[in-house]
């Protein structure tokens, strides 16, 4: 029987991403992909809100050890891929 390997830590996010809206992280269902969440800001929820701010500041601090992509439209999550 070969070893589990554990699942990636969920990553924490840093007090200037939460700053910009971000509320939360969660893992999808793939043990190295997760979504991020953030305030919705106005009524438009089609609209990009925060998220174009977020998501630069999210491939900032994760650099080349994740993809970091997003629809554009604040009702839609943030998804970060670890690499």
């Amino acid at each position: 029987m070969a070893a589990r390997i554990p699942a990636p830590r969920i990553p924490r996010l840093p007090a200037k991403i939460k700053k910009l809206g971000a509320t939360k992280i969660a893992r999808c269902l793939n043990p190295s992909m997760f979504v991020v969440g953030f305030k919705i800001v106005g009524d438009d929820s089609s609209a990009p809100g925060n998220g174009t701010a977020i998501v630069d500041a999210l491939r900032l601090h994760f650099g080349d050890a994740a993809r970091v992509t997003w629809d554009g439209r604040q009702a839609m999550a943030i998804v970060i891929e670890l690499l």
